[in-house]
């Protein structure tokens, strides 16, 4: 018995036009809208089948009157005719979207595969659906220059939808919550804001990493715009090496705005290569302050007690005095970290504790080399009726 599938469109269809497949149940995707909400099961299976020989199923003919069941395209589609280009004479039928008008080739009582496909993809009849229904949306109007987030949310019909301004925010998003480019071709992630507006259309991870950097350079530039007003920065800068043994250079700016709140900003975050003597880290900061214009407002920087840090500081001085002259106060550029100091007066302290504290972590790495160590331990902590905390951690001596 030939299979006759319903080809009902719905506007919740819409939702789920990826060719991707994920790790869900059909079950949920039928929840969606998708396609196994779309299945008839008028004889198939094996309860057709047992039907089917065992009972005569009676068929109602219908006169020339009578009227079938039509499928749903043909809400979006007429049955056109236009003359055949190639043969003089001979008739064409089509089937024209009512739409975006466009045309396919259709035979009476053929297929109509082609046309519900065009009905998922087809912008203006998506619209036209968005428009019926007047759902409402939640979306976040743009920040202002300088600004970090956006404003308070604001309703919007979805035929108001900006697919730029879209794009602009799920880069926010990911640059905010360190999401990855990928994030965006994910199949449930598509779904999801296609269900929220059936106007949403696709984004590439290579598409989002490029806005990624246009929502930088554009932050970059209003920042510039308020450094600009700003009359005195301080600025504050570490180095440290990852566990892949690469070093890295932060230089962040401390300002008082013009509402007297303070306020900082990170001026670069970039890989410095060794040696990391005075000189290099001196030049490395140079460069990141001539680059954002801000020569004539530095008063202090601030790094820790490391002897490399006083190499770099004896170079920068004599660069900022040369180039505000008398305005600059050498005396108080600068400043030693305070966190620092107290950490070097603190490891000073402990001195005549050393042998007991290096013991002590030696202890703490033996037992967390081994779960069945770390088991047994606990186990005797409980046998002496001793609190279980979290867990042991090793100290970090700079910290």
């Amino acid at each position: 018995m030939q299979r006759k599938s319903n080809e009902s469109e719905g506007t919740d269809s819409e939702s789920n036009s990826f060719d991707k497949n994920d790790e869900m149940s059909e079950d949920e995707l039928i929840v969606l809208g998708g396609k196994g909400a779309a299945e008839s099961d008028g004889g198939s299976g094996k309860g057709g089948k047992k039907r089917r020989r065992g009972v005569k199923k009676k068929v109602k003919v219908q006169g020339e009157g009578g009227s079938r069941n039509k499928s749903k395209v043909w809400d979006v589609f007429d049955k056109v005719t236009m003359p055949d280009p190639n043969e003089k004479g001979k008739m064409l039928s089509k089937a024209k979207c009512k739409y975006c008008e466009k045309m396919y080739a259709y035979i009476q009582g053929s297929t109509t595969s082609t046309l519900s496909r065009h009905m998922k993809n087809c912008d203006m009849y998506k619209k036209h659906i968005a428009e019926k229904l007047d759902q409402k949306l939640l979306s976040f109007a743009p920040s202002k220059a300088g600004e970090s987030g956006s404003s308070l949310p604001t309703i919007t019909s979805p035929k108001d939808y900006n697919h730029d301004q879209v794009k602009k925010l799920i880069a926010k998003m990911i640059i905010v919550h360190e999401y990855p480019f990928r994030m965006v071709e994910h199949t449930w992630f598509n779904i999801v804001m296609t269900y929220l507006n059936p106007l949403y259309q696709f984004i590439g991870r290579k598409t989002i990493k490029a806005e990624c950097l246009k929502v930088f350079e554009s932050e970059k530039e209003a920042l510039a715009k308020i450094i600009k007003g700003v009359d005195f920065i301080s600025l504050t800068t570490d180095l440290w090496t990852s566990n892949q043994t690469l070093s890295y250079m932060c230089l962040v700016a401390h300002y008082i705005d013009s509402d007297w709140k303070m306020q900082y900003r990170v001026l670069n975050f970039f890989e410095l290569d060794p040696p990391h003597k005075g000189p290099v880290i001196g030049q490395a900061a140079y460069d990141c302050v001539a680059a954002w214009k801000i020569e004539d407002k530095i008063i202090s920087l601030t790094l820790d007690n490391a002897a490399n840090n006083d190499g770099a500081i004896r170079g920068l001085r004599a660069r900022f005095a040369a180039r505000q002259g008398y305005a600059f106060n050498a005396k108080y550029f600068h400043v030693r970290c305070c966190a620092h100091i107290i950490n070097l007066v603190v490891n000073d302290g402990t001195t005549a504790l050393a042998s007991l504290i290096e013991n002590l972590r030696c202890t703490v790495k033996y037992l967390k080399k081994s779960p069945s160590r770390m088991h047994k331990f606990v186990e005797i902590c409980r046998s002496l009726a001793l609190q279980i905390g979290e867990g042991m951690r090793l100290d970090v001596s700079t910290r």
